[in-house]
């Protein structure tokens, strides 16, 4: 006797196996009752006629697609999922067979290719024999068109994974995730991989999967150059942009969907990467485009920051991040660091305090804004007022000189005002002139 559970309603199925041949005739009596704890009467039931062919044998329909794929230039194998309400998948595998099917075409016809039509992440423990994989996902009534264009070359295919696909299923029984089928007597299915979501906890476990998240190839190829965060430093509240030249290395158009990925300190100190943003960058071959991400603290995926529960408030910690780009999560091809920190008091001052001349002087005024914490420079504006006068001047290194020109004789008292920044605050301050004749 053979005992089966329902993912959806706990029922049992008890069969005897029967040791099927060519031409030979049986009877069938099906028994249906209802078991599970979720249902408070009789549900529907169903009935599924199949077999299945003994260890390292191919059934006919295979081996009659291997035959045919051994004639051919290339093969197809089209492999779909059936999922929907009330119909969950009990494990990745492909079902019915289909891993069998393609692991027979592709060892008859190296130049295989397979299309998923699948809404979930599967296992392919037959990629490495096959050319190409393309994910086609549950594209609807259309998708033949969609396929048909991107296997002959009239579309270069510039999709990417929404999940990790791992390589076998134990890769998510060490990450903490429980395959649901197997709670469904308690209806609870406990969650611990805490923070460590998907491809977060693959490289904190440091597991290799199928195909990471973000993965997803072309027709073509790109290059990243150097990656620059612009500003280096805020409190966290305003935007990062990410900046870095994009160029196309192949000899055809296509699409790159560049990723941009941060690393930060999350409540117990542990370095958390997550998907920050990305850009869809359409090249020529041979063309460059210099390419930027805003990274904005405030909207609503909070990049920099973890939900607190103690005070139902989103926090971003202070600290030093790593902003990472590149291709696919586990393809990264530069980074750049960037500080949280709070914005730090500053002094401005002109020198030399006074400033003497004469009525014949062309004067220039020295301005320095001087943060009170070491290794903090500040950047942005400076406004002088001299006179019903204003002068106004950008920050180089925490210096400007702004030419005043001729003055009349006289003291002068000069009201100094610096703008602020991302890393600094506003400051003011006074300085005096002294003109002689």
């Amino acid at each position: 006797m053979a005992t089966f559970d329902s993912p959806s309603y706990q029922t049992t199925v008890a069969t005897d196996p029967i040791t099927l041949e060519g031409g030979s005739e049986h009877t069938l009596r099906v028994e249906y009752r209802v078991t599970g704890p979720r249902v408070g009467g009789l549900e529907r039931g169903g009935v599924q006629l199949g077999w299945q062919t003994p260890d390292g044998v191919y059934s006919p329909d295979v081996q009659e697609a291997a035959a045919v794929a051994a004639e051919s230039d290339v093969a197809v194998v089209f492999a779909r999922t059936f999922e929907g309400e009330g119909q969950d998948s009990a494990d990745l595998n492909l079902p019915r067979d289909q891993d069998d099917l393609i692991a027979a075409v592709a060892a008859a016809n190296p130049n295989t290719v397979v299309v998923l039509a699948t809404g979930a992440p599967v296992l392919t423990p037959w990629r490495d024999q096959v050319a190409a994989i393309l994910q086609g996902y549950q594209g609807g009534q259309e998708q033949g068109d969609a396929f048909a264009r991107v296997l002959f070359g009239a579309v270069s295919p510039s999709g990417r994974l929404p999940y990790t696909m791992a390589d076998t299923e134990e890769q998510y029984e060490t990450l903490g995730v429980l395959n649901p089928v197997e709670t469904d007597e308690t209806l609870d299915v406990p969650f611990t991989e805490g923070v460590y979501l998907g491809y977060r906890g693959f490289e904190r476990a440091g597991l290799t999967p199928a195909f990471a998240f973000g993965h997803g190839l072309g027709y073509t190829t790109f290059d990243y150059g150097d990656v620059t965060v612009t500003p280096t430093r805020n409190d966290g509240s305003e935007p990062v942009t990410v900046a870095f030249p994009l160029t196309s290395t192949g000899d055809r158009a296509g699409t790159e969907v560049a990723q941009v990925y941060v690393n930060a300190p999350n409540p117990e100190g542990v370095a958390v990467k997550k998907l920050a943003g990305f850009a869809k960058v359409e090249l020529e071959p041979g063309e460059s485009q210099d390419v930027e991400v805003v990274i904005d603290p405030e909207s609503v995926s909070h990049p920099l920051s973890y939900w607190d529960n103690a005070t139902h408030a989103w926090i971003t910690p202070a600290g030093r991040y790593t902003f990472s780009v590149g291709s696919a999560s586990d393809n990264i091809s530069d980074t750049a660091e960037f500080v949280v920190a709070p914005k730090v008091d500053a002094v401005v001052v002109a020198a030399p305090r006074p400033i003497v001349g004469t009525t014949r002087t062309d004067f220039t005024l020295p301005v320095y804004v001087r943060p009170l914490t070491r290794g903090v420079v500040a950047e942005g504006t400076v406004t002088v007022k001299v006179n019903n006068k204003t002068f106004e001047g950008t920050l180089r290194r925490g210096r400007v000189d702004l030419p005043l020109g001729r003055l009349a004789a006289g003291v002068h008292t000069i009201y100094l005002s610096y703008g602020g920044s991302n890393a600094v605050n506003q400051a003011t301050g006074r300085s005096i002139v002294v003109v002689r004749r």
